[in-house]
């Protein structure tokens, strides 16, 4: 059965999902807030307390070269090592863009086995109303409205540019996953196949088979794969204690829920872990170090840095890329950024 959405209607705490189905009956799906237990302090302490983190998440997600630059880079070489259905990084990142930007089926299918409930944007109640229009929009659907939408709000054209870089590398993982069961029947690619050059992105239609091959529980699969190829935003404790961190600490359940990825990636295989923290982390960072640490002005300029930019990014120095320095005793260097918990452990 296949079902049409008409409108969305939102009073107060209740929203109204009228649905038209194909067997010529209409539906109306009621979501509520689950109420009670909340208190005076719920509603307006913790309201006035939180919202210097909200504005700290604000500004920090929706600044240009966060969501441009910063967090993709760092995404793709998460990438590499929280992967299981092997996507390569920067392809992946293209790949899946160009999906999210045309809202292509395989977005649909993306979005409606959960995986966009994953990102870092947080999913306030218009985001969740749009999510279910484009699950449910038709094929030839034109989103040309949407984006009039978009035009009038700014704010919410900054979150819709950072949902889309954080987005596409999840959706690149995504769609390997649909290559791999189009391929050989199963979500999980080979071994170290994000490193080694495969061209399954290149073959016409590999997306295609996969969709018509997958069963339910592949898509459920491949999701929480997209899930967790970097930090699964959508994850959070239910304890109160939990909630208020939230609210009061911004990136508190970012840091928790990179932590503990990056703990269970070395579980489920310490030795891969291991071995491709150490080749494509500690080894890189030592030989550039090295390097580097030769020119006294380069020393000079690496001891000014904070130690959170010694920790967490290659600092590069601009002459290295060939940029014209005037003078050595300024010189500002080039910060690339590294997955925060692999580069504590394998570089800092």
């Amino acid at each position: 059965r296949k079902y049409t959405l008409l409108k969305i209607l939102s009073v107060g705490d209740v929203a109204d999902i009228h649905l038209a189905s194909s067997d010529s009956k209409d539906y109306i799906l009621k979501i509520s807030r689950i109420p009670g237990g909340e208190t005076f302090l719920d509603n307006v302490v913790m309201k006035t307390l939180s919202l210097p983190a909200q504005i700290l998440r604000a500004g920090t997600v929706d600044m240009p070269r966060f969501f441009l630059f910063t967090n993709p880079v760092r995404d793709q070489l998460t990438l590499m090592f929280q992967t299981k259905t092997g996507a390569k990084p920067g392809l992946s990142l293209l790949d899946g863009l160009m999906s999210y930007v045309g809202r292509t089926e395989s977005y649909k299918y993306w979005i409606s086995s959960g995986g966009k409930l994953s990102t870092l944007v947080e999913m306030d109640k218009p985001m969740y109303g749009k999510m279910l229009r484009e699950i449910m929009a038709p094929p030839n659907h034109s989103h040309w409205k949407e984006i009039g939408e978009l035009a009038l709000t700014p704010f919410r054209v900054l979150q819709e540019i950072a949902q889309a870089g954080d987005a596409a590398t999840r959706l690149g993982e995504f769609k390997q996953g649909l290559r791999n069961i189009g391929r050989t029947g199963e979500a999980q690619g080979r071994p170290f196949q994000s490193v080694v050059p495969t061209g399954d992105i290149f073959r016409p239609g590999a997306v295609r088979r996969g969709m018509e091959r997958a069963s339910p529980q592949q898509l459920a699969e491949i999701a929480v794969y997209s899930r967790g190829v970097t930090t699964d935003f959508g994850i959070k404790g239910g304890a109160h204690v939990a909630q208020a961190m939230r609210k009061l600490w911004a990136f508190s359940n970012a840091n928790l829920q990179g932590l503990d990825r990056f703990i269970r990636v070395h579980k489920e295989n310490p030795k891969k872990a291991l071995l491709m923290g150490t080749t494509l982390i500690t080894i890189p960072s030592l030989a550039l170090h090295g390097y580097q640490m030769q020119d006294k002005d380069y020393r000079e300029a690496y001891r000014r840095l904070p130690n959170w930019r010694k920790f967490m990014f290659w600092n590069i120095d601009p002459r290295f890329l060939g940029r014209k320095v005037d003078n050595p005793t300024e010189m500002r260097l080039v910060p690339v950024p590294i997955p925060f918990e692999w580069g504590l452990v394998y570089k800092a």
